[in-house]
């Protein structure tokens, strides 16, 4: 009887190593294929919500960015207006004065009230103190 046991035992061993060189490289390819694809699966799907967040981390800056130059835009746009406005009149109260002073007659007149102001800083009362032509 063990001459019976050692020979199936070694017919079993022979069969089960044809049968594993059969059966096992695709029944390796199998488990292989199945778990590069969950991976697979699971690295695409955490890329792409990384992505997503990404994409929406983007939106949200640039959203900001363009409110703060319409911001900066639109104070450009009222400072170079007043400066401009405030310009003008500047130059037409320039050629006002320029005007004023080359008339003798005005220039007396801007003497004597400068002249007055001056006194009334100083402490003086108008007609106390001092008078004026009239």
């Amino acid at each position: 009887m063990s001459i019976e046991i050692i020979l199936s035992f070694i017919v079993g061993a022979i069969a089960g190593g044809i049968l594993i060189t059969i059966f096992l490289p695709g029944f390796l390819k199998s488990i292989f294929r199945d778990t590069a694809k969950n991976t697979l699966s699971e690295v695409t799907q955490e890329v792409s919500s990384k992505q997503d967040e990404y994409e929406d981390d983007i939106a949200k800056q640039l959203k900001e960015i363009e409110k703060s130059i319409n911001a900066a835009n639109t104070a450009w746009t009222t400072n170079t207006t007043s400066i401009t406005k405030e310009v003008k009149d500047l130059s037409k109260s320039h050629i006002q004065w320029a005007e004023a002073l080359s008339n003798p007659g005005e220039q007396g007149a801007l003497a004597e009230e400068a002249l007055e102001v001056m006194l009334e800083t100083a402490g003086l009362i108008k007609g106390v103190n001092f008078d004026t032509q009239q």
